[in-house]
């Protein structure tokens, strides 16, 4: 199964996420870029891809990094790129696009120095989630970073999942939760592992990866 365009439109009528997980996503997103890259750097294109919504994440790249010269956000989602377009500063470009059709991505003709994604991959088979693993590396130019968070198996996201469903809480897409082995299968092919650790102070336990393109 694979996420449909209905379900994410309800998820930004009807869910937020909560700010905690932001910060403690933010947190360590930051801490592992700027290990690799300076926060100071000129000129720095960002792309978050899945990043239609609240612009969760543009406002902490735009504070923290002092040179963003773009920053754009792919979705196929109309709902969540309005949202999105609502608050965007005027350096952000918003891309309507199918991430998983590899002609449309390469039409983009986009070469970021850091591509990311927070929580997407996890909501496609096998299959597509590798395809939307390899479209990240299609976006960003050589020897750029490519970043990505997602749900990871643990006791504590198997505990607090439950509750949730338990409960209606938890949001009405599809989620599979992805193993840093699965996904580091995809990422050797396309770049060299910089770090890959658990985020576990989200609850919902987190796997980071950051990945250098070759």
């Amino acid at each position: 199964m694979t996420m449909q365009p209905d379900a994410w439109t309800k998820y930004y009528n009807q869910h937020h996420v909560p700010p905690f997980i932001i910060e403690q996503l933010w947190k360590n997103y930051y801490s592992a870029l700027t290990r690799h890259i300076q926060p100071n750097q000129s000129g720095l294109i960002i792309a978050e891809l899945g990043g239609a919504g609240e612009n969760l994440f543009a406002d902490k790249f735009y504070q923290n990094f002092d040179k963003v010269q773009e920053y754009h956000v792919l979705d196929n989602n109309v709902t969540g790129l309005e949202l999105t377009r609502q608050n965007a500063k005027e350096s952000m470009i918003l891309h309507e696009a199918d991430l998983l059709d590899m002609d449309a991505v390469s039409t983009l003709d986009l070469k970021a120095d850091i591509v990311f994604s927070a929580g997407l991959i996890e909501h496609f088979t096998v299959e597509d989630t590798s395809k939307m693993i390899e479209a990240h590396f299609k976006l960003v130019r050589p020897g750029g970073l490519v970043l990505l968070s997602f749900p990871t198996p643990t006791a504590i996201y198997w505990g607090f999942r439950w509750l949730l469903e338990k409960t209606n809480k938890f949001p009405p897409l599809f989620e599979r939760h992805l193993t840093p082995k699965e996904v580091i299968q995809t990422t050797d092919k396309l770049g060299g592992l910089l770090e890959s650790h658990k985020i576990w102070s989200t609850i919902l336990t987190q796997q980071l990866i950051l990945v250098r393109q070759a």
